[in-house]
This record gives structure tokens, C-alpha cells and sequence, in this order.
């Protein structure tokens, strides 16, 4: 009976631990706007200031996160695509803010 037990918390355990790390996977748009936001060194300002803090959650939808990573992209000439734009917006979306898509 103890056996049974010990299978059962295990398999409970792995199915925990798999839907885990599928809630937090990013989607492939997401990813590549991750290697974006590092390659950009966006953590040279967002990093150091308490007013890029995203668990303040300022941004009300991704629309508005969308506008922040353009307004970056454009006042610092970093060169993004409209698309490359909108993966680093989807990066900090999906890991941080979690508005939909819409």
C-alpha cells in the first residue's frame, strides 16, 4: 500500500511540474523578442530604475506595451521592425504583464 501512495505523489508531482513549465513557456514571437530586449541591452535602464518596475504593472493592455517598446525602440534608434517591435512587446507581455492579446 505504501507503494501506491509514493506512485501516485509522484505522478502528482510530475503532472504539477509539467503544466508548470507549459504556463510558463513563451510563444515563439515572444522568444525572439526576448533575444531582442538582451541583444538591445534594455537592461541597462529598465534594470537600474524603479520606474521601468513591471510588477507596478502600469501598462493597463499590451496595446500600451506595445506604445512603451516603440517609444524606446524610437528614442534610443535602436532600428527594431514594426514586427521585432511587437515580439519584445509579447516577451515582456507574456513574462511580466499578461494583458491579452486581444
Amino acid at each position: 500500500m505504501k507503494y501506491f501512495t509514493n506512485t501516485k505523489s509522484t505522478m502528482l508531482t510530475a503532472i504539477i511540474l509539467l503544466s508548470s513549465v507549459n504556463a510558463y513557456a513563451l510563444s515563439a514571437n515572444a522568444k525572439e523578442g526576448k533575444v531582442l530586449y538582451t541583444d538591445a541591452n534594455c537592461m541597462k535602464c529598465h534594470g537600474i530604475s524603479p520606474k521601468f518596475d513591471p510588477k507596478q504593472k502600469k501598462a493597463t493592455d499590451f496595446e500600451k506595451v506595445n506604445s512603451w517598446v516603440r517609444a524606446c525602440d524610437s528614442s534610443l534608434e535602436i532600428g527594431w521592425f514594426p514586427e521585432e517591435q511587437k515580439s519584445v512587446a509579447q516577451y515582456l507581455n507574456e513574462s511580466h504583464y499578461k494583458h491579452s492579446m486581444k
